[in-house]
């Protein structure tokens, strides 16, 4: 039913963030990603911003997971809470900017 919420069940963040059906879609895709880096886990900044960017996810999954790990590492390596969030945040304009690079440079 719409509107109910999903809880998916093993991945470390999600499991306080109830998402609703439109969103498991999404989760799904990071769920791939995941997947595909044999079980890297998207930090909890980041996957909270990806929910709510779907370009910006669609951005990440067209990276090589070798350039997904790297983004990860990026925000993972610092400790505090307040310079994780910024640098998912930045990560996130980076993806923006290069996805629509990417429409720009195909529509030519």
């Amino acid at each position: 039913m719409p509107g109910e919420h999903v809880y998916p069940i093993g991945y470390r963040g999600f499991e306080s963030h109830p998402l609703r059906l439109k969103d498991h879609q999404i989760f799904l895709a990071l769920m791939e990603i995941m997947r595909t880096n044999k079980g890297i886990e998207i930090p909890d900044e980041l996957a909270t911003l990806l929910i709510k960017n779907p370009q910006a996810l669609a951005a990440l999954e067209a990276l090589p997971p070798s350039h997904q790990r790297e983004w990860v590492k990026y925000i993972t390596e610092v400790k505090k809470p307040e310079t994780r969030t910024r640098r998912a945040e930045k990560a996130i304009r980076i993806l923006l900017k290069n996805a629509r690079s990417e429409q720009t440079r195909h529509r030519s």
